[in-house]
């Protein structure tokens, strides 16, 4: 096994991230970490390389790190600049390294870890107060000191920057350009791109009941898992609208407040990764 790996799908969180590495871990030369984030460099990094090493199971190819929690370093209130301890720790362990970076239009990137959020049964406060009290939610918006802090070890073409959008609308040809990238032949085999993955959600009123009897978030993901191997395709998807509805609609005003934290903060955006979005 050629560990440690060398591919590393960073971000954004609420970008696509588990999308793209469910379609390139059908590749028969990639090989995804299990679990998908293994959070080894921002979280997990006292338990060693070992215990990252098992994350991997023995089969060779290009092992793939898929933790959105790399591009989600704090910023320095004074100069607004990105912790720089996870690009230093993946030096260190795997120089070679390649990224993979998946922007997303940073308002609704936000406005969607809001509701993974309160989802999750972590946030109660509204959008707003949320936002303004959480500087959690603004930093991984704030694509350029991400990347910045990366490339003080890495090389920018050490990158490969993906549009949110273009992921949406062509999702093979992401792998396509992703396995060029990694350097693995481009998959010869039709990929099962059936449904998006993470897609936005809250619960109903019967999905909060269920959720708490389930003890929790944890607990409706295994259930999810159950019921979709007992009663796969249609059944499974009538159960789920039981149990969840759409978020709401980000409103203009609520999107005008939102980018009026994120002014200025990707100015650079364009000339680092050929990506444009105007906040």
């Amino acid at each position: 096994m050629r560990f440690p790996p060398t591919v590393y799908i960073i971000g954004a969180q609420k970008a696509g991230t588990t999308s793209l590495a469910y379609l390139l871990d059908q590749h028969p030369s990639i090989v995804l970490s299990n679990p998908k984030e293994p959070h080894f460099y921002s979280s997990q990094w006292d338990r060693g390389a070992e215990w990252y090493r098992s994350c991997f199971t023995p089969d060779s190819g290009v092992l793939i790190d898929a933790s959105t929690s790399y591009t989600m370093a704090p910023l320095d209130p004074d100069s607004g600049l990105a912790d720089k301890t996870v690009p230093q720790r993946i030096h260190q362990l795997s120089p070679d390294s390649k990224f993979i970076y998946i922007l997303r239009d940073p308002v609704d990137r936000i406005f969607s870890a809001y509701w993974h959020t309160v989802r999750a049964g972590d946030e109660s406060r509204n959008l707003r107060d949320a936002v303004s009290h959480n500087p959690g939610y603004i930093a991984p918006s704030c694509y350029v000191a991400q990347l910045q802090a990366f490339l003080a070890y890495f090389d920018r073409s050490s990158f490969h920057f993906i549009d949110f959008r273009s992921l949406v609308r062509d999702p093979v040809e992401a792998v396509r350009e992703c396995c060029a990238f990694i350097g693995v032949e481009p998959m010869l085999l039709e990929l099962q791109a059936d449904s998006p993955k993470n897609q936005s959600f809250q619960y109903s009123g019967a999905g909060l009941v269920l959720r708490r009897l389930m003890g929790g978030e944890k607990g409706m993901k295994v259930l999810s898992r159950s019921v979709k191997g007992l009663m796969p395709g249609f059944s499974h998807r009538v159960l789920k609208k039981m149990v969840s509805k759409n978020i709401p609609e980000l409103t203009l005003d609520d999107r005008d407040w939102i980018s009026l934290r994120l002014r200025g903060v990707n100015n650079d955006l364009k000339s680092l990764t050929d990506i444009d979005f105007t906040c």
